[in-house]
Order: C-alpha cells, then sequence, then structure tokens
C-alpha cells in the first residue's frame, strides 16, 4: 500500500515485486480504501533521471557518453503522451553492464527492459536490452549538442575543446567502431550513415594520431567505413 501511494512503481511492477495476482493486488487496494492513480498523473517525472545532464558538456563522462548516443541512441518523438521526446539505447544483452554505467552517470532510476528481436537475415531471434528515458529536457539538450532525431543524415562533430572531443570520438568509436585481429595485425574500423562525418572522424584521428596514409573509405553494407591496419 506505501509503495503504491508514494513510490513510482507501476502496477505491474508492484505486482512483479510482491508476486500476488492483479486480482489480489485490487483486493488490498480496495480493503484500504485506497483510490487509483489517476492515469493522466505525470508519475514518470517522479522517476530520478538528471535530465540537465547534457546541458553543458563540459566533463569526459558527459563528452563521451554523447558520442555514444551519437552512434547507439535515438530520440522518439510520442505526441500522445506526458513527455513528448524519449531517449532510447538498445544493446546487446551481453552490453546490459554499459548501460548500467550510463545509468548511474545520468543518476537514472528508469528500469532496463530486455526484448526480443528478429533478425531477418540470420532468420532468428535475439534479445536486447533497452533503456528508454521519457524525459523531454534532456532530449531537447541532446538536440542542441547535435544528436538530433536526423543524426542518421546530419550528424557532425560538435564543437568541443580537443580535450573533450577525443572522449566523444571514444563513445562513438564504442558504439560504431571495432577492433579485430586480421592476419596478425590489430585493424581499427569505424562506421557512419552520413559520409561527411565519416571524413572528419578520419581527418581528426590521421592528424591526432599522426597518420601518414589517407586511408580510402568506402560505402559497405548501408554505411560508410574507413580502416586502419598495422602494427604501429
Amino acid at each position: 500500500c506505501n509503495d503504491y501511494t508514494n513510490s513510482h512503481l507501476s502496477k505491474k511492477e508492484l505486482i512483479e515485486k510482491y508476486q500476488i495476482s492483479n486480482w489480489t493486488f485490487t483486493s488490498i487496494r480496495e480493503r484500504h480504501n485506497i483510490p487509483k492513480r489517476k492515469r493522466n498523473a505525470p508519475r514518470k517525472n517522479l522517476i530520478a533521471c538528471d535530465e540537465r545532464f547534457f546541458e553543458t558538456i563540459d566533463t569526459p563522462a558527459k563528452s563521451y557518453w554523447l558520442g555514444f548516443i551519437a552512434a547507439d541512441g535515438c530520440i522518439k518523438r510520442k505526441p500522445d503522451k506526458f513527455d513528448n521526446y524519449v531517449l532510447s539505447i538498445g544493446l546487446a544483452i551481453k552490453d546490459t553492464n554499459h548501460l548500467e554505467k550510463f545509468k548511474k552517470d545520468l543518476k537514472c532510476e528508469y528500469s532496463l527492459k530486455i526484448e526480443k528481436q528478429f533478425h531477418k537475415q540470420m532468420q532468428k531471434f535475439y534479445e536486447t536490452v533497452y533503456l528508454r528515458v521519457p524525459r523531454t529536457i534532456l532530449c531537447e539538450d541532446l538536440i542542441k549538442q547535435g544528436v538530433g532525431r536526423d543524426k542518421s543524415k546530419e550528424l557532425k562533430i560538435p564543437n568541443l575543446p580537443e580535450n573533450l572531443l577525443v572522449h566523444w570520438i571514444r563513445g562513438y568509436f564504442d558504439g560504431d567502431g571495432s577492433w579485430q585481429i586480421n592476419k596478425n595485425h590489430l585493424q581499427f574500423s569505424l562506421i557512419s550513415s552520413v559520409e561527411s562525418f565519416t571524413k572528419e572522424i578520419q581527418d581528426f584521428i590521421r592528424l591526432r594520431c599522426q597518420l601518414d596514409n589517407l586511408t580510402s573509405i568506402y560505402f559497405n553494407k548501408n554505411a560508410w567505413q574507413f580502416s586502419y591496419y598495422g602494427n604501429d
């Protein structure tokens, strides 16, 4: 009764927490004369979250997560909800701990959800862990920082000082980059749906890492890509 009245837990979450049926839940509520929650009440704002986390990018952590969201996050609009914008990040189930790290930095208490997705090419289901944060202010700050709803077409490197920009690229790389061993050489690759953005990243890494050769950018499997490999 206390949880239903004072916490942000939903009816479904309370039923799971106390291992009771829907009928038992209703019976307890009515027996204690507890009124139903109002459906349109903005209960989601009661869930802890630092919704101004991305207002100013002034730490390596903020820069890193901004880059990571640029690669693996998306902002969706839901006009029928109390919060119009929702930040959604979906990762492979093995990367659950990474979303937990993001939640910790964001001081976020929204629950992770595991869902099954069907892979058309592989013709099989696989599990994805999602974090969805329905906070419009948070999403609007992300849009102002360049991670908009059309980032797959308009993404650009943000205007950050170099000491923070390296963390932004690190975050983006963790989402859309890869390391692998190829014929006893270490290979670095990065992909993006935006050709001009891919060139920006390539130029920055080439100058920052003092790479003499300008490797080619090519289109592969619906994305632009470049790679570097060798022993250096």
